[in-house]
């Protein structure tokens, strides 16, 4: 379980934007208070033409407020820890409430992607909500990473 694929569930709210955090550790020791961590914020926002869907280190801009309520004197992105899941990578992102998109990209390589139909994010209507699935986004856990998708 330790190296397998995640998938980011994201559901866009009414102004086309989600985001949240992901936390891991080893689970067993008390490494992460040496930074022997991985702490990621993972964000959707409207873009010109479309929504940018991208992943980001949350230690380096917050030594000072790690989930533990502790200071980091010291952090490396490629801590061993980071470097023990390198390849897990991001197997799917579902997003809820997308507009239908004409493409979705990553670094201009075009990613596969199934849309269903339904309320999208800036429909003031009830409903089911569409669903944009975007298999192998070509995104790893512990990277920054960004996905275009073009309406």
């Amino acid at each position: 379980m330790k190296n397998d694929p995640f998938t980011l569930l994201v559901a866009l709210d009414n102004q086309g934007s989600a985001g949240g955090d992901l936390y891991l550790d080893d689970g067993e020791s008390y490494a992460h208070e040496d930074g022997q961590l991985v702490w990621r914020q993972f964000f959707a926002q409207t873009a010109e033409g479309g929504l940018v869907i991208a992943g980001d280190d949350l230690v380096s801009d917050n030594l000072d407020r790690t989930v533990d309520q502790t200071a980091l004197e010291q952090y490396s992105a490629e801590n061993a820890f980071a470097k023990s899941i390198a390849q897990v990578r991001i197997g799917k992102i579902v997003v809820l409430g997308s507009r239908k998109p004409k493409a979705v990209v990553n670094d201009g390589v075009p990613v596969e992607f199934r849309y269903e139909d339904g309320v999208t994010f800036d429909e003031n209507k009830e409903g089911r909500a569409s669903v944009l699935t975007i298999k192998n986004p070509g995104a790893v856990v512990v990277s920054t990473w960004g996905l275009y998708v073009q309406y």
